[in-house]
């Protein structure tokens, strides 16, 4: 017969189960995901400017559509990171009829991001 104040225990796979979810938690709460440098709004407003007279207006256009969902992403994922810079400029070398971009124009965005992504 139970008693009212009668612990309750885990079966071993209950345990096993338990224990990590708990460490997974312990590890990711005290080193947490590693997202990297990413390009803020002001370092991206920084970009733009060093590119201003290199690129005409239809061209930057282009280039802010490129990134314009990366940029307004929310918390620890605000910005440009290396991961999606790299998306875009592959994107943007495979995808040549679908964009007025020249290589160089390519070239100089991997030129100033690179600046702002490095670690």
């Amino acid at each position: 017969m139970k008693t009212a104040g009668a612990k309750r225990r885990l079966s071993g796979s209950q345990y096993s189960s338990f224990y990590v979810k708990l460490v997974n938690y312990l590890i990711m709460g005290l080193f947490g995901p590693n997202l990297g440098k990413r390009v803020t709004k002001e370092e991206y407003k920084q970009i733009m400017q060093n590119i201003y007279g290199k690129l005409d207006a239809h061209e930057r256009s282009e280039v802010e559509q490129l990134f314009r969902a990366d940029l307004h992403e929310d918390g620890e994922e605000a910005g440009i990171s290396q991961k999606e810079f790299d998306a875009a400029m592959d994107w943007l070398k495979v995808n040549k009829s679908k964009h007025v971009l020249e290589e160089s124009d390519i070239a100089l965005l991997e030129k100033y991001f690179t600046e702002h992504l490095r670690d």
